[in-house]
């Protein structure tokens, strides 16, 4: 069929037009060549327009777009060449497909970049400066194979949102119709201009062939054909339910998250969400949102991180479900301009234009002076979200104190660890704030449920040496009076000398000596066996993780590190490298505790771990995600239990009592890791083997996971 056989309108708005179906998918059926300028491209796109692209595609249609991206003012005015590539290797080093919500969608981005690898797409990126201007323009060129074409110009991006979701307008001209040929002249003519770099106020580029490469690789292709991804795409549509030239459905939420919505719902607005990680805490609580916003007509809000990173992450999301909202990141390392931002949105509020907003910051920021005394001019219907509350509640009480809690009448606390097992002192700070009826979504359920994989448990026993013994000793006597003191005389000095303590003797566990060569001995083994799979490696510190990264690499296993010292852009291609298998393993310190999605991961080597069990849970989190593109099965965790050396001599009954505690402590940790683990009576047997050594006897109780902050830290 011609274009010109379409009756294709002059005008098209998504407000009394399906512009998806009526224009876009009809008319990319016909096309053998496309021009596009948008000032936003996703690939997402293409699991919208899914009939006319295939068609499209099929057809060998030739792709041309040119999309922007925005650039600060000093960088923008220092741009040479070099710079300008160095920032497209910014952004691709940034992008994340894992960020993509499923299979679907996933497999549209491998059919971009295959078209974009093959030459049938070619894209060019227009830099243009932040806060000058942006590249507005939307022009989309469609050519049949009889000569005909039209020219459509609007405002819809090339992404979901300017195609579904956003309320969008956009005319359209032809080359067959006298009355608008000059106008559809005029848009070929600026097509042209772009695309050849013939602009003033913005620089023109193509990807060089490394960063193409980079790009392409980001999705860990498979080397499959055109014709495969396309069978395989339409496959994936038939088993969504998705028909020809319907748009991919939004991604549904689970009953158990739609339990959790309505539990907050039933407390008043004022709950927490405890859901075992990778089971979807953060689409949760912002479809909770958005609930929040259809029910009560409006939405203000402020999302509370501990990390600067999570900050950008949740940026992204909440974009993605409330596109049309006031948006701002409060971090200056974000955002350098937050504070403007802010107070434009004061001064809005004090006219009495309040608009619907989401406020993104850390739980630093949120703890100053500025920040709640702006909050408090601005609205007094905020909603607080907390994420990984954990930080909030536990690592600072004094954030808590900072923050008056009449600015928040509504609370959603999001936590990975039930709070029965934080301490008492803490629940009372989280009943405070978030009420003391949370809604539980255990790992247990998650794993029952499909929604994590199962995994398997190895202990891995380790045995202090004689001299990190005797100072273990030696620690525990004086912990031992400074706990006594520390409870008489309430002084800073003897409290902190006692918490010096504690951290001294938990270190002697942590960085045993013996823990280094076992790992190299073990992975060694495993690589030998070719069963070693993109794994993650815990050990305590920098000084320890750059040891292990050393003695690793003179066995030939390819490691990168995740310290929090990395930018974003650094730690997106260390993930990437995982999945590629460009690494064997990361090695990596507590930053990677919380917040970081590595689905790929299916192996966990805990060679470092301390008694708190919301950081071995969070730990055992990373590896238990469902991989949509690996296909994951299973995950393997080797926990390494420290104990005491075998055939020691006691030399009084208190030191017996020393050695049994630290025996306990560690079994404590892998008794949960057994409960839950696919071979959990092989597992008993190793630990009891290795508890055997020591004829101690433990009661249930005692081996029951709690937080026992006066044994170890």
């Amino acid at each position: 069929m011609r274009l010109r056989d379409l009756g294709l309108q002059k005008i098209y708005s998504s407000e009394n037009d399906d512009i998806l179906n009526d224009f876009y998918n009809p008319a990319l059926e016909c096309a053998v060549k496309y021009d596009r300028i948008t000032g936003f491209f996703s690939p997402k796109v293409f699991a919208l327009a899914a009939r006319g692209f295939r068609k499209c595609i099929q057809n060998n249609c030739k792709i041309r777009i040119v999309t922007s991206v925005e650039l600060e003012p000093e960088v923008y005015d220092s741009l040479t060449d070099d710079g300008a590539n160095s920032v497209l290797e910014n952004k691709i080093n940034e992008f994340d497909p894992d960020l993509l919500l499923d299979d679907l969608q996933y497999n549209y981005l491998k059919l971009f970049l295959y078209l974009y690898n093959t030459g049938q797409l070619e894209l060019k990126i227009a830099l243009v400066e932040k806060n000058i201007g942006i590249m507005h323009e939307k022009i989309g060129v469609i050519y049949d194979n009889t000569g005909d074409a039209v020219a459509f110009s609007g405002s819809n991006n090339e992404t979901a949102s300017g195609w579904v979701n956003n309320i969008e307008e956009f005319l359209v001209f032809n080359n067959w119709d006298e009355l608008s040929f000059e106008y559809f002249s005029n848009r070929i003519n600026k097509f042209d201009n772009y695309w050849t770099g013939n602009t003033k106020r913005f620089k023109v580029i193509s990807l060089n062939d490394v960063q193409k490469e980079k790009l392409v690789k980001k999705t860990n292709s498979d080397e499959l054909t055109k014709e495969e991804l396309l069978e395989k795409i339409k496959e994936l549509e038939k088993e969504d339910g998705t028909k020809d030239g319907e748009p991919v459905k939004p991604r549904e939420l689970r009953e158990y998250q739609l339990d959790a919505i309505r539990h907050w719902e039933d407390e008043s607005y004022v709950s927490i969400f405890s859901m075992a990680t990778g089971t979807g805490k953060t689409f949760t609580a912002l479809n909770a949102l958005r609930r929040f916003h259809e029910q009560e007509g409006s939405l203000h809000c402020i999302i509370a991180v501990p990390l600067v990173s999570l900050v950008q992450q949740w940026e992204e999301e909440v974009r993605g479900m409330f596109p049309t909202f006031t948006i701002i990141s409060a971090s200056s390392k974000v955002n350098p301009h937050w504070k403007n931002d802010f107070e434009n949105l004061s001064i809005n509020a004090s006219f009495g234009a309040i608009p619907n907003y989401v406020i993104i910051t850390t739980y630093t920021t949120l703890a100053t002076e500025y920040f709640g005394g702006t909050i408090k001019s601005i609205a007094s219907d905020n909603i607080l979200v907390a994420d990984e509350m954990h930080n909030l509640v536990v690592e600072n009480r004094k954030r808590i104190k900072a923050i008056d809690v009449d600015y928040y009448p509504y609370k959603l606390g999001l936590s990975a660890t039930p709070t029965r097992l934080w301490n008492p002192n803490d629940s009372e700070y989280v009943s405070r704030l978030f009420g003391n009826n949370p809604y539980v979504y255990s790992l247990e359920k998650a794993i029952q449920n499909g929604y994590l994989v199962p995994y398997y448990y190895h202990p891995v026993h380790i045995t202090l040496t004689n001299d990190e013994y005797d100072e273990y000793i030696r620690l525990s006597r004086e912990i031992a009076k400074y706990s006594f003191a520390s409870s008489a005389k309430d002084d800073d000095i003897t409290k902190d000398k006692y918490k010096t303590l504690l951290l001294q003797r938990a270190d002697i566990k942590k960085n045993a000596e013996n823990k280094t060569l076992r790992l190299c001995s073990l992975l060694g083994d495993i690589k030998k066996n070719e069963k070693l799979e993109r794994a993650l490696i815990y050990v305590d510190d920098k000084e320890r993780l750059e040891h292990t990264q050393r003695a690793l690499t003179e066995l030939m296993i390819k490691t990168a590190k995740f310290t929090g010292d990395e930018d974003m852009s650094t730690r997106s291609s260390v993930i990437q490298g995982l999945r590629n298998r460009q690494h064997d393993a990361i090695i990596a310190i507590k930053c990677l505790d919380e917040g970081v999605d590595i689905p790929s991961a299916k192996m966990a080597f805990l060679v470092s771990s301390s008694t708190d069990p919301r950081e071995y849970i969070q730990r055992l989190g990373r590896v238990l995600r469902l991989d949509k593109e690996g296909n994951k099965q299973y995950a393997i965790v080797y926990d390494f239990i420290v104990t005491p050396p075998e055939n020691i001599i006691y030399e009084s009954e208190s030191d017996r009592t020393i050695a049994r505690n630290l025996l306990k402590n560690e079994l404590i940790r892998a008794k949960f890791f057994i409960n839950l683990s696919v071979n959990s009576e092989e597992a008993q047997i190793e630990v009891d083997d290795i508890a055997n050594n020591y004829l101690f006897n433990f009661s249930e109780e005692e081996l029951s996971y709690n937080i026992n902050k006066e044994s170890e830290v």
